[in-house]
């Protein structure tokens, strides 16, 4: 069965803009129906064409009706501007608050696009809505990645043409994904700002792929790192860029569990701002955090701050595992302790209010 391939948009809807939990700007609050098994008040879902290739118009469905539109955008515009009921998207683009992304396999449900002209242009998918949930999509910026070889170099590619070509960008506060797909090569996930959940995720990468100044937590992600990309560059990327730039910025990213795999060599992150801060932990005892033997034993660079005279970089890996666990010649170390790590590692740091359980 031939991928579903919907092209670049972007969600335009209310934004948060998040300082931290005292002075969080509060949001629209989305009502669940406690009569659907979803949650969802009523679904929208997409009939594909036949073949992807197709030009053919899709057909909308609704639990009260039909409606044929002649774009997926119109369909999408057919959801009132202040909607406050979730509703379901099954299979489709979105751009409103309170929206369900849902689709059938990740594998076979992409959001694909080649863009590469500036890293706020780039992007297949942009989200400035709150409250947004995705599951079992992905979503793919195909500039220097070969989709299909998965992640393998686009033959006619220019070796030196690697620059800025992001997947996502997350702007909106209160956004969760499960199950997803993040696929590039240079700056894939934006996480930009707000607070973040990824369950079981997927993402790809070789420079900077995880990057931004999101409040994230990433439970049990797969994170690839594509050397064979930028064989050019030496095969050496960078897996993070968190760009934190104070001690009153909450934002980091925290990685609970999973597994950093993949080919070439890569530093754990490299400092965008000030402060940045990441973390990788899990005190699993049967299922530690895993690293390949692809993580350069340094781990951690400051970047462009390598002469600030005081380094106020959060970054540790404790608790992890692999034959990439070589810490002898790690760069920075901030050790926490066992409450300090909790205040990260547990979900009350992305959502004091609840809101991950207020989704559908």
């Amino acid at each position: 069965m031939a991928p579903m391939i919907l092209l670049s948009f972007v969600l335009f809807s209310f934004v948060c803009f998040y300082t931290g939990l005292d002075n969080v700007v509060k949001g629209l609050e989305c009502q669940l129906n406690p009569n659907n098994p979803a949650k969802v008040w009523y679904t929208l879902s997409v009939s594909p064409p036949a073949r992807h290739e197709s030009n053919s118009n899709f057909t909308i469905k609704r639990e009260n009706g039909q409606l044929s539109y002649t774009s997926i955008q119109a369909a999408i515009d057919s959801i009132t501007d202040g909607n406050d009921k979730w509703i379901r998207i099954f299979k489709i683009n979105l751009h409103k608050s309170c929206i369900l992304l849902e689709g059938r396999y990740a594998q076979k449900t992409l959001i694909e696009f080649n863009a590469h002209q500036d890293t706020l242009e780039s992007a297949t998918f942009t989200s400035l809505a709150e409250n947004f949930v995705a599951k079992h999509i992905t979503f793919v910026n195909t500039h220097n990645y070969n989709l299909y070889g998965r992640g393998t170099r686009n033959q006619n590619a220019n070796a030196n043409d690697v620059t800025q070509a992001v997947a996502a960008m997350i702007y909106g506060d209160k956004s969760a994904f499960y199950s997803c797909g993040f696929f590039g090569v240079q700056d894939t996930l934006w996480d930009s700002q707000g607070r973040h959940y990824f369950k079981n995720c997927y993402i790809d990468g070789a420079f900077d792929f995880i990057m931004g100044n999101g409040q994230s937590i990433y439970d049990e992600c797969i994170i690839r790192v594509l050397g064979n990309a930028i064989a050019a560059y030496g095969g050496v990327g960078y897996i993070t860029a968190q760009s934190r730039s104070s001690d009153e910025d909450p934002s980091g990213f925290v990685f609970k569990g999973g597994v950093v795999e993949g080919n070439g060599k890569a530093w754990l992150g490299r400092a965008w701002g000030s402060h940045s801060r990441v973390i990788f932990n899990d005190k699993k005892i049967k299922s530690k955090q895993k690293f390949n033997d692809i993580i350069v034993p340094e781990r951690w660079s400051p970047w462009d701050f390598e002469n600030d005279p005081v380094k106020h970089f959060t970054y540790t890996d404790q608790n992890c595992d692999g034959p990439g666990n070589d810490t002898s010649r790690r760069q920075f170390n901030t050790t926490l302790t066992d409450l300090q790590m909790q205040q990260f590692i547990d979900l009350s740091y992305i959502v004091a209010e609840g809101w991950i359980s207020n989704q559908p």
